[in-house]
């Protein structure tokens, strides 16, 4: 698995799975939906996490790090319905404060995605220490785009701005600098927004992000 080897290791991990003990053992149901989702088989892997997590006793770590991996399978799949209710049936059991964050800030995104903004802000500010440091940054530029989809321009841009100055030469100190510059121009100050453009351009001539950068100091 460390190797990415993963035919290898569901080749392995099948072959063990003909031992009745590890066959129902939640630990290796849950590596071996793992490295199903790997390998795509995702309907084989949902089967796996929801065998883990029907037993009534399933050590906390497999627990949390099967709810984690099940509901990051419904995201990407884009089943919101499925992972919202797996998320209120799963997520009261969760220990790891860490996986409790990550699953809340994918109920943020699947609030977002269904441009359902006022919900997804509720759930990303339950995000807080000790969560990961780029899951918080992360998260702070998600509730700015909430607010700046709900037309709440000043609030998204404090935040943007926070974020830029925080972390300038990361990827989210970039997108919260254009960002800025959009919230300035719905606030009335194209002057000032094509300014932080030019510095934009001047500083990340290669970024993906200049193109559109450009198109908006252009305008």
């Amino acid at each position: 698995i460390l190797q990415d080897r993963y035919e290898d290791a569901a080749a392995i991990l099948e072959t063990l799975g003909s031992s009745p003990t590890f066959k129902s053992d939640p630990a290796y149901q849950y590596k071996l939906g793992y490295v199903k989702v790997r390998l795509e088989r995702y309907g084989e892997a949902e089967a796996l996490f929801r065998s883990v997590l029907a037993k009534s006793r399933v050590p906390a770590g497999t627990y949390d790090n099967t709810v984690q991996a099940l509901l990051s399978m419904l995201y990407r799949a884009e089943r919101y319905r499925e992972l919202e209710i797996d998320f209120k049936n799963y997520s009261p059991r969760i220990q790891d404060k860490f996986v409790m964050a990550r699953t809340r800030y994918l109920m943020g995104m699947t609030m977002f995605d269904a441009d359902n903004f006022s919900d997804a802000i509720r759930y990303f500010k339950e995000i807080k220490p000790p969560a990961d440091t780029e899951l918080l940054i992360e998260t702070a530029m998600r509730i700015g785009d909430c607010d700046y989809n709900l037309k709440r321009f000043k609030p998204a841009l404090d935040r943007y701005a926070k974020i830029a100055e925080l972390h300038p030469a990361t990827r989210w100190g970039k997108e919260a600098l254009y960002a800025s510059g959009l919230c300035k121009i719905k606030l009335g100050f194209p002057e000032s927004a094509l300014t932080g453009f030019e510095r934009f351009l001047q500083q990340n001539p290669d970024d993906p992000l200049a193109r559109d950068v450009a198109m908006e100091a252009g305008r």
